[in-house]
């Protein structure tokens, strides 16, 4: 049986309310970034890109490119905006002088680390509404999508 046929309605429908969501509290922590900023903000792909470098600790922009799901000149182009903010620097591979990896700096990071607060602080006034029980069915259920996320092959997931 293959992974179409196994599918119910009953699972698209969760993975839409699941993806709907994702894209309201997305477009919820855009809205509250975007009034704590005022106008100099980052945007979403800039915000990604940060994450991605921070979390990788530095890496090539086609890394970048795969992880966020956008095409290498796009990331390239994004890099290049927080470079010229400050937000990352550039430093040629010592072992493949062809090769250049973006690294976050302090004030890159300085940027994320407001932009992440922001976000949890929007995501914990909603939390603070649930009731202890509803808590820990969310708490549970995403384990339960974390687990099941992890394994779908790298290759699918990209």
């Amino acid at each position: 049986m293959t992974t179409a046929e196994a599918t119910t309605s009953d699972d698209r429908e969760l993975a839409r309310t699941i993806d709907s969501t994702i894209a309201r509290y997305t477009r919820a922590i855009r809205r509250t970034i975007h009034r704590a900023s005022r106008g100099q903000e980052l945007t979403t792909a800039e915000w990604r890109a940060l994450q991605s470098v921070a979390a990788l600790g530095s890496a090539l922009g086609s890394t970048l490119a795969r992880r966020t799901g956008v095409a290498p000149s796009t990331m390239s182009r994004t890099l290049d905006g927080l470079a010229a903010r400050g937000f990352v620097r550039f430093a040629t591979d010592p072992e493949d002088g062809n090769r250049v990896h973006a690294f976050i700096t302090d004030a890159g990071q300085h940027a994320l680390d407001a932009y992440e607060t922001l976000a949890d602080e929007r995501l914990l006034r909603a939390i603070e509404t649930l009731e202890p029980k509803q808590k820990e069915r969310l708490r549970e259920a995403m384990g339960d999508l974390r687990s099941a996320l992890s394994r779908i092959p790298q290759a699918e997931a990209d």
